[in-house]
């Protein structure tokens, strides 16, 4: 129906049509209803203008769709629908184009909020799926790229006198939370988990109920974690955040704990890709080396530029390309992570330290933190490497000279700074970080006892020197009795004369004045003998040494 020809006049009526129209009664058994409503609608204009006082004046026939028209489009639309006017197809089409169907849940949504979907309830809600294992757990699929599973975990409290409290809906599906997280650590090792707790609040003044997600921060679970370290830190975090939100004036109260939603995602370390390049303030130092690879062997062309410098084009890949094979990485994979760096230290008998990149916005600046990788053993070939990152891609670079870089961010002052690779620390001068280096950082080590060392032990017998034993045995015994005393002083402010100035001296301000004393004697065996005494008295010091003789 040309609903746009019509004006101001009669927009009443065009709405009614609409109306009608998206109802599905355009079909001839309500065509008597619709001319009659068109006929009434007319008629009821006519009479508002006459009251309004705007006379008798009649509008055109073009302003003013009457039953005789209506019958005409009605006619128009039944016959000849692909007359409709291009710009409605356009907005159908469209708006049917932007839409996009859930993978997961089949639900059609437009396109720019596919991922808010996602993150819904609704979305979750279609996709669950019960678990095997527990029934009180249930397996929701996602779409999410990183996304491996999401356990939707419920507790099976059920009690007419007490109220589920978070720390008791915590405690009680604490068991399942270990036997779940165990399941994902065991298929992928090394896993990365946030909690979303789901609940039910109301507002008793406005009489509203509403519920609301509290999710935290993202937890790092390996094979072997202690998850009785782990666990109270994350009930604490979860509990906070509910107690903070009641606090905070927000007038809601906690009615109902409905879930706990565990989303496991896949953990990506950092590793190093592909070329990028370094920031500005960064490069005018010229302390790093970077070299523009094409590939994702950045590591291999960093430590490269470290062993074998290049004359000349240090930052091509050219320039390190006959020194290629030279480096053994067996068993590690490209992009090199920074956890598999140990692995290539022991593979070439060298050590590495990685340091990474921070940008202060405060100041402006990009400051050198760290390292990401510090080595155990600190090895005659050293190198230090610099590892940059940008969005999810990472790269890393050779520190030619880590002084340099390092200077103005450890000192205000002009003076080079010379550090340490062993240990990290300055140095104001270079025979300081030399004599350092040969007496104190690469000399000092850790001798753990050994099986074949022998030492003699209490009884003068051979033992190995792994074995720790105990000689003081009479040690172990409870002493008969134990005496517990304090005193307690007055501070009197000392009169005298003033020091010179120009000399370093102590001044005495104050002395302690003891008026009384109390102490207690217990006994280990026998409470009978546990006595407690005390004294008031200018005397109090002498009065007390002659009680305790006298014990």
């Amino acid at each position: 129906m040309d609903a746009l020809s019509c004006n101001l006049y009669n927009m009443e009526l065009v709405e009614l049509v609409e109306n009608i129209e998206s109802m599905e009664l355009m079909s001839s058994q309500h065509d008597e209803e619709l001319y009659e409503l068109c006929d009434k609608m007319e008629q009821t204009q006519v009479e508002t203008t006459i009251q309004k006082g705007e006379g008798s004046r009649k509008r055109s026939a073009s302003t003013l769709l009457s039953g005789e028209e209506i019958k005409r489009k009605k006619k128009l639309h039944l016959v000849a629908p692909s007359t409709l006017s291009s710009s409605t197809k356009n907005t159908v089409s469209t708006e049917f184009d932007d839409k996009i169907e859930c993978p997961q849940c089949q639900v059609h949504v437009l396109k720019k909020y596919l991922t808010n979907h996602v993150k819904s309830n609704t979305h979750k809600n279609n996709v669950i799926r019960r678990d095997n294992d527990f029934s009180n757990v249930q397996l929701i699929d996602s779409a999410f790229g990183n996304r491996l599973v999401t356990y939707r975990v419920k507790s099976n409290f059920i009690s007419d006198h007490l109220f589920e409290t978070p720390e008791l809906f915590l405690k009680n599906i604490t068991s399942v939370m270990y036997k779940l997280l165990e399941r994902s650590i065991l298929e992928h090792s090394v896993v990365k988990v946030n909690f979303i707790l789901n609940a039910n609040f109301i507002q008793e003044t406005k009489n509203l109920r509403n519920t609301f997600d509290f999710q935290i921060s993202n937890y790092l679970f390996c094979q072997g974690d202690d998850k009785d370290i782990i666990f109270p830190s994350i009930f604490t975090e979860i509990t906070n955040k509910m107690t903070n939100f009641e606090k905070k004036g927000s007038g809601w109260s906690l009615v109902k704990i409905n879930h706990l939603d565990i989303n496991v995602n896949k953990f990506n370390p950092l590793r190093g890709s592909s070329y990028i390049d370094l920031p500005l303030d960064i490069k005018y130092k010229k302390a790093v080396i970077n070299v523009q690879n094409n590939d994702h062997e950045c590591f291999r062309w960093a430590v490269l530029s470290g062993l074998y410098p290049a004359t000349h084009s240090s930052n091509r890949v050219s320039s390190y390309i006959t020194q290629k094979n030279k480096l053994n990485f067996d068993n590690i994979s490209f992009p090199v992570k920074i956890n598999d760096i140990h692995k290539f230290e022991k593979l070439n008998n060298m050590s590495i330290n990685v340091f990474g990149l921070h940008y202060d916005s405060l100041n402006k600046t990009n400051k050198i933190v760290g390292p990401l990788h510090f080595t155990k053993h600190g090895k005659t070939t050293h190198l230090n490497l610099l590892y940059i990152s940008q969005g999810t891609k990472g790269h890393y670079c050779f520190i030619k000279n880590l002084s340099r870089l390092l200077s103005k961010q450890l000192s205000t002052s002009e003076h080079v700074v010379h550090i340490c690779d062993g240990c990290l620390l300055k140095f104001t001068s270079l025979d300081n970080l030399k004599r350092h280096q040969e007496n104190d950082c690469f000399n000092v080590c850790t001798n753990l006892p050994s099986e074949n060392d022998r030492k003699r032990n209490w009884f003068n017998e051979l033992i190995p020197s792994n074995q720790i034993s105990f000689n003081n045995f009479e040690r172990k015994l409870r002493v008969p009795f134990v005496i517990y005393a304090d005193f307690e002083a007055f501070l009197n402010p000392i009169e005298g004369c003033f020091n010179n100035p120009n000399q370093s001296s102590t001044a005495n301000v104050q002395k302690h004045e003891m008026y009384s004393f109390g102490y207690y004697i217990k006994c280990s065996y026998n409470d009978n003998f546990s006595v407690y005494r005390s004294y008031t008295g200018k005397d109090c010091a002498l009065k007390f040494m002659q009680l305790i003789k006298k014990i």
